[in-house]
């Protein structure tokens, strides 16, 4: 009965405040229990303004919800969504992502719930952020799955990135939705056609898809984005039960992706290169190095803390202390080693 009483005052306060009053986070009941989770609204189209609405709940009882890994991109350009009705400022790669994660629907029971660090974290209380952020593990678990979200089809990061001039006639080609479509469907196809054993394949099983340079770029393209780069997201990826990959409105299943860079490796080991155009091939392969490592290191699912500290050095953070805080919550909670 409490827990249901607190639940209508806190609705009974949300409708008191004035829509044009920013919004501003109730304390938590419980806060070594309680998290929040935000809703993100169905909208007519895909142009409407972003509307969410956000509750409390019990971790140990929260039902079905997914949790969101991304990287806040630069804190200074924000953008306004609504937020229980109310303003909220978000970044604008958070943003990009609600837009692309809402769905399209007059129906409201297809709305879908998140726990997104940057909403459900009241960021102006330092006690809060600290409590939440360690409980971060436990709630990657728990989610019914994990989306991993990479940014649009085409992001200003992409025109920054250079193999060199034997990729220029690739570099050239626009990016599109459908690039992004074709790139996903070479992962699926890599990870249906290898030997899971070796994690070989027989080239000319698809050779339309695998010889396309122009998909191969793209696909490595994606490879360089920032998502890749950041410490905390090695633990959301580490953790998860189930992981989605999406770019845009593209979406591919983590398990392919990680199959089917397990078979880029392969390839380079052998010599048996796509296209049969080993210079190229192994100029996208060395530009890459950060992003194959850091995708193989999550598929091992390592336990020992001091290994993962050690793979975590090249990963990006704003604290340095922070790469001992991330990598332990990737370590097995049942392990009494440490």
């Amino acid at each position: 009965m409490a827990s249901s009483l607190a639940e209508r005052l806190e609705l009974a306060f949300i409708e008191s405040v004035p829509d044009t009053l920013p919004f501003r986070h109730t304390t938590l009941q419980v806060p070594l229990k309680d998290i929040r989770l935000v809703t993100i609204l169905p909208a007519l189209n895909h142009t409407d303004n972003i509307s969410c609405t956000i509750h409390h709940s019990d971790i140990d009882c929260c039902g079905d919800f997914e949790a969101l890994s991304y990287v806040w991109g630069d804190p200074t350009q924000t953008t306004l969504i609504k937020l229980d009705k109310r303003d909220f400022a978000v970044t604008t790669n958070l943003s990009h992502a609600l837009r692309h994660l809402r769905r399209i629907s007059t129906n409201a029971t297809d709305a879908r719930s998140f726990w997104i660090d940057a909403i459900c974290i009241d960021q102006l209380d330092v006690k809060e952020r600290n409590q939440q952020v360690r409980r971060m593990g436990r709630i990657y678990r728990q989610a019914r799955r994990v989306v991993i979200w990479l940014g649009r089809h085409i992001e200003p990061e992409d025109f920054e990135v250079n193999f060199g001039i034997i990729w220029d006639a690739e570099r050239r080609e626009p990016l599109t939705r459908d690039s992004v479509q074709k790139a996903f469907e070479l992962v699926e196809s890599l990870a249906t056609a290898c030997d899971p054993h070796t994690h070989m394949i027989d080239v000319t099983l698809n050779p339309e898809i695998t010889t396309n340079s122009v998909i191969w770029y793209r696909l490595f393209v994606l490879l360089r984005r920032s998502w890749f780069e950041r410490l905390w997201v090695y633990q959301e990826a580490t953790l998860a039960r189930d992981i989605e990959v999406q770019c845009g409105h593209c979406t591919v299943h983590w398990g392919d992706f990680v199959v089917a860079l397990l078979v880029i490796g392969a390839s380079i080991r052998t010599g048996n290169f796509f296209g049969n155009d080993e210079e190229k091939f192994m100029q996208l392969y060395v530009h890459n190095l950060a992003a194959l490592g850091f995708v193989t290191t999550v598929s091992m699912r390592r336990k020992d803390p001091l290994l993962l500290v050690r793979d975590a050095q090249s990963l990006k953070c704003l604290d340095p202390r922070d790469i001992l805080f991330g990598m332990l919550s990737c370590e097995d909670s049942t392990s009494s080693r440490y």
